[in-house]
């Protein structure tokens, strides 16, 4: 099984609509490792996809805790996300693998 990944979604003015996946934004406004997000109906199971619009830039390897689901670790490429990965006002599209 891959490990969870992040694909950007290029977005500048124009908007795309990805269904069914989730979408939310990350309220911190500075850089972190830990980053929170609320989303309405959100539940976690091993597939779920979600797409995260990041409004800081994260300075390390880097967690994700979607509605207090726990911390989930962001790996990229088979690793853990290196810093600088994740960019401000960046779209990227998370599938939990259930680890």
């Amino acid at each position: 099984m891959a490990t969870n990944g992040i694909k950007e979604i290029k977005v500048s003015n124009t908007n795309y609509l990805i269904e069914p996946t989730l979408y939310t934004t990350i309220k911190q406004t500075s850089a972190a490792t830990t980053f929170t997000a609320d989303l309405a109906n959100f539940e976690l199971f091993t597939g779920v996809t979600v797409a995260v619009k990041f409004g800081v830039t994260n300075n390390g390897s880097a967690t994700l805790n979607i509605n207090g689901t726990g911390a989930k670790a962001i790996y990229y490429e088979g690793a853990a996300i290196a810093a600088s990965k994740l960019k401000a006002q960046h779209t990227y599209v998370f599938t939990y693998n259930g680890a």
